[in-house]
């Protein structure tokens, strides 16, 4: 797998290269719709909240919380015992001193493990994550924040 646009269309391409300039562009037509189709109905099929590769790696956080332990500090504020690290984690300002869930707006597993603990609702910390039900026209996928989806 590459990660150049043009070297993965130039793979797929290289049987219709020699063709009529029409005739290839049409074959790049085809291509393109054979792909929208393919994933509008992955998308269509898809029944999580999130994405199938966001689910996963929540589930592989959730995973390695089990074996985390937790001591309060107070309403908001847990220190986070794994192994033999410490983490902060700060619910009021949702941060976490592993920055994980600064990173990449999924809760990482010291997060997970408070909020197994606090009773938080885990897909409302997943604040960078286009959910299906926002994901009316598109494919349910991992987004950033600027991007728009549907109106």
């Amino acid at each position: 797998m590459t990660t150049n646009i043009s070297e993965s269309m130039n793979a797929v391409l290289v049987k219709v290269r020699e063709l009529p300039i029409t005739t290839f562009v049409n074959e790049i037509r085809l291509l393109c719709q054979k792909w929208f189709y393919e994933r509008r109905n992955k998308a269509k099929d898809c029944t999580s909240k999130m994405s199938t590769d966001m689910e996963k790696k929540l589930e592989r956080r959730r995973d390695q919380a089990q074996v985390i332990d937790i001591q309060y500090a107070d309403q908001y504020n847990f220190d986070v015992i794994d192994g033999d690290r410490n983490f902060c984690v700060d619910m009021a300002l949702w941060t976490c001193g592993c920055r994980k869930f600064q990173l990449d707006q999924l809760p990482c597993e010291h997060i997970l493990v408070v909020v197994r603990r606090t009773m938080y609702e885990v897909y409302k910390l997943a604040k960078n994550v286009v959910f299906q039900q926002q994901a009316r026209c598109g494919p349910c996928i991992h987004m950033p924040r600027h991007v728009t989806v549907c109106p």
